[in-house]
């Protein structure tokens, strides 16, 4: 590779850095202890957690439009302890549905 091609792919890599530190980066994980209480007492509690900056939405269904990756970290857990979750790389391109505002109960 040239030197003008070495450079223009170091400040792509660069530009890409940057812009995905300013992205708001949303993660989804499954609450399995909400799928066990739903299964012990026959309710519907919203089993997908949706983290984005510092907030948390529940649901029990979740569409996805815009690129995402799935993460499997057994070593290093979220710190609610998911070891699997989505990251989508753009906040719009998450739509909630059955939204819970309330953690829900265990």
């Amino acid at each position: 590779m040239s030197a003008l091609g070495r450079a223009a792919s170091d400040a792509l890599l660069h530009h890409v850095h940057i812009r995905k530190e300013q992205m708001a980066l949303t993660r989804i994980h499954v609450n399995q202890h909400v799928i066990r209480a739903n299964a012990k007492s026959g309710e519907c509690n919203p089993v997908f957690t949706v983290k984005c900056r510092s907030e948390n939405t529940y649901a029990n269904e979740v569409f996805i439009n815009s690129p995402c990756r799935l993460v499997y970290k057994p070593d290093n857990p979220l710190s609610c302890g998911a070891r699997v979750w989505i990251e989508v790389f753009e906040e719009s391109g998450v739509v909630i549905h059955s939204v819970l505002d309330k953690e829900p109960a265990e």
